[in-house]
């Protein structure tokens, strides 16, 4: 029944990531182009649809991780493990402030990744922390 439930896990996420793996790399090649057409007109200028583009690429990223999530902490409720989604959103909460900007100051933790990819690596974060919670 165990190995029913893990080739039932494994077709699952393999099916999943064969839809998502091509619609993530298709949005972050289309996200300026999607992105200039939908919104730049009127008031939207080109710098707010490159930061706007950069956001969505590493958005479009969290994509893979969030389906890859959903599908794993159903798998462990199904089994009536809750401890492991517990920890694995414990370990996300507490690690967050390592690479989030200080909620009370504009300063920048000295994550050289948060540093390097700016307002992308804040979008990142926040993507990132919403994905390993099981």
């Amino acid at each position: 029944k165990r190995e029913e439930l893990g080739a039932l896990i494994a077709g699952s996420l393999r099916g999943m990531l064969f839809l998502l793996l091509p619609m993530t790399a298709g949005l972050m090649l289309m996200a300026e182009p999607l992105v200039r057409l939908l919104y730049e007109w009127k008031s939207w200028d080109s710098f707010s649809t490159v930061i706007t583009a950069r956001a969505l690429v590493f958005m479009s990223l969290g994509m893979v991780g969030y389906g890859v999530q959903n599908v794993l902490s159903r798998a462990f409720y199904a089994q009536q493990d809750g401890k492991t989604p517990l920890i694995s959103g414990a370990v996300s909460v507490a690690g967050a402030p390592c690479f989030r900007s200080s909620s009370s100051s504009a300063a920048v933790l000295s994550s050289p990744f948060f540093v390097a990819s700016g307002f992308a690596g804040i979008l990142t974060t926040e993507i990132s922390k919403s994905c390993c919670p099981a």
